[in-house]
């Protein structure tokens, strides 16, 4: 039920940033607005069944208290295609208008992901363990194949 009133929130917050572009259904943003919505649908259907039973791992937030190894989708390729989808956001953001600062910007939110992801492995190879790092031996960290 909680899942349902926060996603509520965040859709109403939604519907408030785009309710110029909601009114104008030819614009872009009518459709980037149901794109972002359906985002938002996709990050409460998790697949590693969260649970709150975590208690080493306090900071963490509810979704991401997963209780199982998740190998399928995109997982069964790469370990992170959340962080991997950041990282083409921050680098097309950037190659939009490069500039010296937004390099040193999407550098600095390159670092910042790949540390994520580094600690985040440490995290589930502490809670999944041998079955973590043998996911680990067949999976890429952010690139399909390649990275």
């Amino acid at each position: 039920m909680l899942r349902v009133i926060i996603f509520a929130i965040l859709s109403a917050a939604l519907a408030y940033v785009s309710r110029a572009s909601l009114r104008v259904p030819r614009s872009h943003g009518f459709y980037r607005f149901f794109a972002w919505e359906c985002i938002l649908a996709l990050f409460f259907l998790t697949q590693g069944k969260p649970d709150a039973r975590r208690p080493h791992d306090a900071p963490l937030i509810w979704i991401e208290k997963t209780t199982q190894l998740v190998t399928t989708g995109a997982f069964k390729y790469i370990r992170h295609p959340l962080y991997s989808s950041l990282l083409l956001l921050a680098w097309g953001v950037f190659l939009k208008h490069p500039s010296w600062v937004g390099g040193g910007v999407v550098l600095g939110a390159t670092v910042f992901l790949l540390a994520t992801a580094k600690v985040e492995e440490v995290e589930n190879v502490r809670y999944f363990g041998a079955a973590y790092r043998a996911y680990m031996q067949h999976t890429k960290m952010f690139i399909p194949f390649v990275l």
